[in-house]
């Protein structure tokens, strides 16, 4: 019997870049997660409480902290790790997906400064369907 092998070879070219993008949206994802875990602290201090502008603040930043925190970067270092492991390069279905989802993630981000009256149920499928682009392979 063979020993088992845990070895994952690391392909050249471009799905190198491919995997540095994905990185970086999930670090980017993590870093705006923070930002907005500060924002729900300061939504809840009574004197700043008053003074933001937006109704439901609280409510709305919340789900986009787990959003961002949980599922942009879940979704970030899987499609890293596939993009590390798949021996094809398709460049256009790379940046397609990874473009997809980046902007996905930026309407996320966006989505409590807009206003909830702005965002209707067809309009918040877009970026949905956007960032569930990857699972589709």
């Amino acid at each position: 019997m063979q020993p088992l092998t845990y070895d994952l070879p690391i392909s050249k070219g471009n799905n190198r870049r491919v995997v540095s993008g994905w990185v970086i949206l999930g670090i980017l994802s993590l870093v705006a997660a923070g930002i907005f875990s500060l924002l729900l602290v300061l939504a809840r201090t009574p004197i700043i409480q008053s003074l933001v502008p937006f109704v439901d603040f609280f409510r709305i930043a919340l789900v986009v902290h787990v959003n961002l925190s949980v599922l942009v970067w879940l979704l970030s270092i899987t499609a890293a790790s596939w993009s590390l492991s798949s021996r094809f390069e398709r460049r256009l279905w790379d940046r397609t997906s990874f473009w997809l989802a980046a902007a996905g993630a930026l309407v996320m981000v966006l989505a409590p400064f807009v206003g909830i009256r702005r965002l209707t149920a067809p309009k918040l499928l877009v970026p949905l369907l956007a960032f569930s682009r990857r699972f589709l392979i």
